[in-house]
């Protein structure tokens, strides 16, 4: 998917400290109730060598800890607003490692960022998770088209929650 300035995740209040501290509240399934148990179930799942594994799991939850303190780099960490979802800003929290001889895995966490939940000055501001997975890269087959896919899972747990604010993203302190 090319970038613009636009979507390079730049406008995100994860790559800026005054709205830190930033709680992470997860709305992205039922079967985890905060993001880095899910995130830990997805790279649990990839066949890689556990090691790598391990290396994945630590650099996602630094990316998650600089995300607590506004402290995301753009692109390089978060993309986004992403122009495939429609009627909603939706950031992507990015992580990936190499193995093997020529092996990469990525893992791809989708956030927006509700402007009722924002707040400069030391209070502290919450951005609601929606939905994590893996992304597959595999030779001769376009990535995005399944990204997309993903995505639209990000866009449909957005509305599914909004009535209820997403199971309380108001209140969230922690991850």
């Amino acid at each position: 998917m090319p970038r613009t300035d636009a979507n390079d995740g730049s406008t995100s209040i994860c790559t800026q400290p005054a709205f830190a501290p930033i709680r992470y509240h997860w709305y992205g399934d039922d079967e985890h109730d905060k993001v880095f148990p899910a995130v830990r179930a997805i790279i649990d799942a990839i066949e890689m060598p556990t090691i790598d594994k391990e290396r994945l799991r630590q650099e996602m939850a630094a990316r998650l800890r600089a995300l607590q303190r506004g402290e995301l780099v753009p692109i390089r960490h978060v993309v986004g607003p992403m122009d495939t979802v429609k009627g909603l800003d939706v950031f992507e929290l990015r992580g990936g490692v190499e193995h093997g001889e020529s092996d990469t895995t990525q893992v791809r966490v989708y956030h927006v960022e509700p402007s009722k939940l924002q707040s400069t000055g030391g209070s502290g501001s919450v951005v609601v998770g929606l939905h994590a997975h893996h992304k597959m890269i595999e030779a001769g087959v376009d990535p995005n088209d399944a990204q997309d896919v993903e995505l639209q899972k990000a866009r449909k747990r957005y509305f599914d929650g909004q009535s209820d604010a997403w199971g309380g993203a108001s209140l969230a302190n922690r991850l």
